[in-house]
């Protein structure tokens, strides 16, 4: 069994969406965006994800579920829903007795499920991990079960533009001196990106207070 899992990046692209001998497993809210999967990972507590979950809002949640509803595979979920016709509750217990707790992202998940059903190959795309925060601190655990694949004689497969196929330099070989400096500049041009991001999300939120002022002075002058 080959094993495509995707995640929300980019390199999903780059999946083996049009070879059959691939199963395509995803997770997220790109369900919509691609040709085809064959199964779909939805864990977290589907009350919660209504109701928004961390950056994603509600009403993209409220589409995903939408989606699913129609969607013609399994759906592993932290609880089943009566509402999914595919939907099954993931068994968490069965995989951390047998691959420990170092479970820390729905792609380690993933990773544990196929090398449990015997994958042969497993691919990795719009798995990047190259955000901070929350990304950052899932990633050990993304290697760890990609480490595990591997030695267990499973070929694994990385999105070349994936920021987890990267290694800035070989210890002990390279250069520490100059491979020091290129991850620093990659990591303050990661930290620009997300400042420049904040910067724009914190105008946008200025622009709205504005407006909401301007409209409780028209109301209280009777204007409007």
């Amino acid at each position: 069994m080959k094993v495509a899992i995707l995640g929300c990046a980019p390199s999903a692209r780059m999946a083996p969406f049009y070879d059959d001998e691939w199963e395509i497993w995803g997770t997220g809210i790109s369900g919509a965006k691609y040709p085809r999967w064959s199964r779909w990972f939805q864990l977290h507590d589907v009350e919660r994800l209504l109701r928004g979950y961390g950056a994603l809002p509600a009403e993209t949640s409220a589409d995903l579920m939408e989606w699913l509803v129609g969607f013609d595979g399994p759906v592993y979920m932290h609880n089943k829903a009566p509402g999914i016709p595919g939907s099954e509750a993931f068994d968490f217990d069965y995989y951390v007795d047998k691959f420990g707790r170092n479970f820390r992202a729905t792609a380690s998940w993933m990773m544990a499920k196929a090398i449990d059903e015997g994958a042969t190959d497993i691919g990795i795309y719009g798995v990047d991990m190259a955000a901070e925060g929350e990304y950052q601190e899932q990633r050990p655990s993304v290697k760890f079960f990609e480490g595990w694949a591997r030695g267990a004689g499973i070929n694994v497969t990385v999105a070349p533009s994936s920021s987890l196929s990267r290694c800035n330099f070989l210890y002990g070989k390279d250069d520490l001196a100059e491979a020091a400096f290129t991850e620093y500049e990659d990591t303050l041009k990661r930290q620009q990106k997300i400042v420049e991001q904040q910067r724009l999300d914190g105008d946008a939120a200025a622009r709205e207070l504005t407006g909401a002022l301007k409209t409780m002075q028209l109301f209280r002058e009777d204007r409007i």
